[in-house]
C-alpha cells in the first residue's frame, strides 16, 4: 500500500515537471493511476485477497497523514473507516468526522477550484452521520445546490 501510494505521488510530480514533450504522457499515466485508485478507496475489489476493508482503510489512514495533495479525496479515506463493523479496532469514528470536515472547511476555500465530486461525497458523509450544526446542515444545502449543475455535466 505504501508504495502504490507513493507512486501516485511520484507521477503527480513527474507529470509536473516532465519537459513539455514528455508532459501528456506523464499526466495521462497519473490521472489513469489516480482513476484506479480512487475506485478502489470507493470500494471497488481489485483483488480477491481477504482483508480489502482494511487494507483500504490503512490506505486512507496513510492519505489523511501524508497527502495533502490528496486533500480532495479524504471523504474516501473517512468513508473506509465507517463501512469497518462497530467494533473493528480500526473503526475511528473521530478521525472519519475530523477528516471530513476538514475536507469541507478546504473544498470551502477553494471557491470555483472546487472538485465538485469531491464536495458531494464529503456532504453526503457529513449529512448521513449527522456531523454538523443544524445552522451548519443549513447552509450546507446552498452549498450543495450550488454543486449539482456542475454534478450534472
Amino acid at each position: 500500500m505504501a508504495f502504490s501510494y507513493r507512486t501516485l505521488h511520484v507521477w503527480d510530480v513527474l507529470s509536473r515537471a516532465a519537459s513539455d514533450d514528455q508532459k501528456p504522457f506523464y499526466e495521462e499515466v497519473s490521472h489513469k493511476a489516480l482513476v484506479m485508485y480512487t475506485r478502489w478507496m470507493k470500494g471497488t475489489n481489485l483483488t480477491d485477497r481477504p482483508g480489502e476493508a482494511e487494507r483500504r482503510v490503512l490506505a486512507g489512514l496513510m492519505m489523511l497523514e501524508e497527502g495533502p495533495h490528496l486533500r480532495h479525496l479524504h471523504h474516501y479515506a473517512a468513508e473506509a473507516i465507517l463501512k469497518l463493523p462497530a467494533e473493528h479496532q480500526l473503526r475511528d469514528t473521530g478521525l472519519a468526522r475530523k477528516s471530513v470536515l476538514e475536507e469541507l472547511a478546504w473544498l470551502r476555500e477553494q471557491g470555483e477550484a472546487t472538485s465538485w465530486v469531491s464536495l458531494a461525497g464529503a456532504l453526503s458523509i457529513a449529512y448521513r452521520e449527522r456531523y454538523g450544526t443544524d445552522d451548519e446542515m443549513l447552509s450546507w444545502e446552498a452549498w450543495a445546490a450550488e454543486a449539482a449543475p456542475h454534478l450534472e455535466r
